[in-house]
C-alpha cells in the first residue's frame, strides 16, 4: 500500500501500483493527471488499473453546488472516458442533472 498527499503528484514512478484511491482532488487538470498517472502506467503483469475517485456531490443547500458538480464532471470525464465502467459513471452524473461529456 502506498499513501501520499501532494508528494506523489510528480516524479515518482511505481509501475506496479495498480489501485488508486483519490480523495481531496484538485480541479487543476495537471495535478489530476499526475495523480492518476501513478497507477495507469503499463506494466507487464498489470492488465488494468483501478481508480476510486471520490466525487463531491453538493446538496440543495450548498452555495454554488451545481457549478461544483459540473467541475467534478469535467475532471472525472478525463479518466472515465477510457474506463470500462464509463456508462455507469455517465449515468451517475446524469442522475444528478449533469451531462458528463457536455463539453466534448
Amino acid at each position: 500500500m502506498l499513501v501520499g498527499m501532494k508528494c506523489l503528484d510528480e516524479g515518482i514512478d511505481i509501475k506496479n501500483a495498480r489501485i488508486a484511491i483519490l480523495m481531496s482532488n484538485s480541479t487543476n487538470p495537471r495535478e489530476y493527471v499526475q495523480r492518476v498517472g501513478r497507477v495507469i502506467r503499463w506494466e507487464k503483469n498489470k492488465p488494468e488499473s483501478v481508480i476510486f475517485d471520490f466525487i463531491v456531490v453538493p446538496d440543495e443547500h450548498t452555495n454554488g453546488g451545481a457549478g461544483l458538480l459540473e467541475k467534478e464532471a469535467r475532471r472525472a470525464y478525463q479518466i472515465a472516458v477510457n474506463a470500462i465502467n464509463y456508462d455507469a459513471v455517465y449515468d451517475e452524473f446524469k442522475e444528478k442533472g449533469v451531462c458528463l461529456d457536455a463539453d466534448k
